[in-house]
């Protein structure tokens, strides 16, 4: 009887099955990360932006074969979120939608930080005491930025992390535009996130998603509208985009942009641009004030729908309800639970599925030999 009781106690401990799917898939993660040291711009190692990580890594190869049968078509015309909810593709688009082959390391998916990363809990740390400790101590900026790199690789897109020194008057969130004018240089599209958005449906690709929006050759960059309130619009009243998600597209018109963007700090172009350097909303001040009015063909910036690319489930009564990329600007120390959710939602159906193969070999039928004998 010991042993039965001792059987259906472990099986009833699901905490235990999830605890052990994210310090693995975690753990893997965290393992390829430090084994491709050429994906990562750093103080420590200097790389140029085409270096790529070699295919057979097998902590890598091990991540991409766990999604294989998870990853949506490129082309698909659908695709339903774990909320329910189907998304599909617009009807106007061609029967054959533009992006319907992978691009894989034509695309860039991009981090940059001021702040310093290998501290405790950061994710260039390489003194964890044991795989439990990493989980438990990473902050919350190390699991947003493991979820993009997990979304890179499910995809075969390339990731950097740029890592920049801190400048005087200037705010850190500036480091992301000399950071994307750079790469813009070696990629079709840049994908750049601040470390608080996560993607919850991590196999859903890029290529899917730019259908969706209907992203085309004229379009320079892409991002989300922050919420309607006055503090979050321009001198024109017009709301400004949020720089925590960008879709950029390699084009010499891109590039001028950027390179427009990026000289605002000196107030070159927009001499009044200068008070943005260290005022919120920074660099998306900029953006909103001046580059968009300036670059205003009707393809050169998209504004995407503040309910699918930005804000999250919590603060959907925003309007910006995340419902294909989220960001946590309000609350942050969400960000690791949602990592975490977003890979035990692919991983527990697998566990599910082996254990109901299995279940003949596990399942142990217990009657009571007291009610047998009457």
């Amino acid at each position: 009887m010991a042993l039965i009781e001792r059987i259906f106690f472990l099986l009833t401990q699901r905490w235990a099955f999830c605890l052990a799917a994210i310090i693995y898939s975690l753990g893997l993660l965290y393992i390829a990360f430090h084994n491709g040291p050429s994906q990562v711009e750093s103080s420590r190692v200097l790389t140029p932006w085409t270096s790529h990580l070699p295919a057979n890594v097998a902590s890598v190869s091990s991540i991409a074969h766990f999604f294989e049968n998870f990853r949506l078509p490129v082309d698909a015309d659908n695709f339903t979120g774990f909320n329910g909810e189907n998304y599909l593709l617009p009807y106007y688009l061609p029967q054959k939608p533009p992006f319907n082959k992978p691009l894989s390391s034509q695309v860039l998916i991009l981090d940059a930080d001021t702040r310093p990363l290998d501290e405790p809990g950061g994710i260039l740390n390489e003194t964890w005491e044991s795989l439990t400790t990493r989980w438990e101590s990473m902050n919350w900026h190390t699991y947003g930025r493991l979820n993009h790199y997990l979304w890179a690789k499910i995809h075969g897109y390339d990731y950097k992390l740029v890592t920049a020194e801190d400048q005087p008057d200037i705010h850190g969130t500036w480091c992301k535009v000399p950071a994307m004018r750079q790469a813009i240089e070696h990629y079709k599209f840049v994908i750049f996130l601040d470390a608080d958005i996560v993607l919850p449906h991590l196999h859903v690709p890029l290529e899917w998603l730019l259908n969706y929006w209907n992203i085309n050759s004229e379009t320079l960059i892409a991002m989300a509208k922050d919420p309607t309130t006055d503090i979050n619009n321009d001198d024109r009243g017009q709301v400004f985009l949020n720089t925590g998600f960008v879709i950029a597209q390699q084009s010499s018109r891109t590039k001028e942009m950027f390179e427009a963007w990026d000289s605002c700090l000196n107030g070159t172009r927009y001499p009044e641009c200068t008070q943005w350097r260290d005022k919120w909303p920074h660099e998306q001040a900029a953006l909103g004030t001046y580059l968009r009015y300036d670059f205003d063909r009707p393809e050169d910036v998209k504004a995407l729908p503040c309910a699918e690319a930005n804000g999250s489930p919590e603060v959907a009564d925003t309007g910006c309800s995340g419902k294909l990329v989220r960001h946590y600007w309000n609350d942050k120390h969400l960000v690791p639970s949602k990592v975490q959710e977003g890979i035990l939602q692919y991983f527990m159906p697998r566990l599910h599925d082996q254990f109901l193969q299995e279940y003949e070999k596990v399942e142990v039928k217990w009657s009571d030999p007291s009610e047998e004998h009457g």
